[in-house]
Formats: C-alpha cells, sequence, structure tokens
C-alpha cells in the first residue's frame, strides 16, 4: 500500500488518509474520526505519525481537536 494514499493508526489498523475527518485526544488517548463517523484508536507508536500528518493537511479536511 502506499504511504502517500494510506496511514497506519494501529499496529491492525491502516486507513487512506482522505478518510480522515479529524484527530481528536480525550485525556491521555487520541482518535481518529472518519469521513463515516466511526472513531478508531491510535496507538502509542503511531500518534506523533498521525498528528504530524494532520497537521500537514496531508488527511482530508482534517482538524485537531482536545477534550
Amino acid at each position: 500500500m502506499p504511504d502517500s494514499l494510506f496511514v497506519r493508526v494501529h499496529r491492525s489498523t491502516n486507513i487512506r488518509r482522505d478518510s480522515i475527518a479529524a484527530v481528536r485526544r480525550k485525556r491521555r488517548k487520541r482518535f481518529v474520526i472518519l469521513q463515516n463517523g466511526n472513531q478508531l484508536p491510535i496507538g502509542p507508536r503511531y500518534t506523533d505519525r498521525i498528528t504530524a500528518t494532520a497537521q500537514t493537511g496531508r488527511v482530508g479536511g482534517s482538524e485537531t481537536v482536545t477534550e
């Protein structure tokens, strides 16, 4: 799978970058919110990669929200 289209968010989960609507944080855990409303946990090893991807705008319409 090409890195330009997919990103790993957990050891067992790869998702399309353009399906990410938001990255949210609740206490110490982070989640990816998909365009269809599903919420997936971000593994601790992948948190930095996902937040950097969201900040550079390489995901579809994402925003980072802290609750």
